[in-house]
């Protein structure tokens, strides 16, 4: 008896994660308030994981939610060969510490598709 093919269509890739992040990064960013907590993950979801070096070494960026106050905040990027990225931590920043980010260009705007 021959199986029938069921499924010819190909996988939406824009669906599937392209990374990884810790518990912590998970439960941080669920207590957030809702609409700052997807802006934030949506934020993770446009940087170009490619623009980076397999060497296993911690990236740092830094980040902005526009709103009335705006958010601030950083997230620690581990990249390893043969593993997907992963976020290993978040946290809330200060203005003077995002600005650092602007001037060594390491902000999640500069790393964008």
């Amino acid at each position: 008896m021959a199986l029938i093919q069921r499924y010819t269509e190909d996988n939406d890739d824009d669906l599937i994660l392209k990374y990884d992040m810790s518990f912590y990064v998970s439960t941080y960013i669920n207590e957030l308030p809702s609409n700052l907590g997807s802006k934030i993950s949506t934020a993770l979801e446009q940087i170009n994981y490619e623009f980076f070096i397999d060497d296993g070494d911690y990236y740092y960026l830094g980040g902005v939610i526009q709103r009335d106050t705006p958010f601030f905040f950083s997230v620690a990027l581990l990249i390893e060969e043969g593993h997907r990225p992963f976020i290993a931590d978040i946290k809330e920043d200060e203005l003077d510490e995002y600005l650092d980010y602007v001037k060594a260009k390491n902000t999640i705007k500069d790393y964008e598709k």
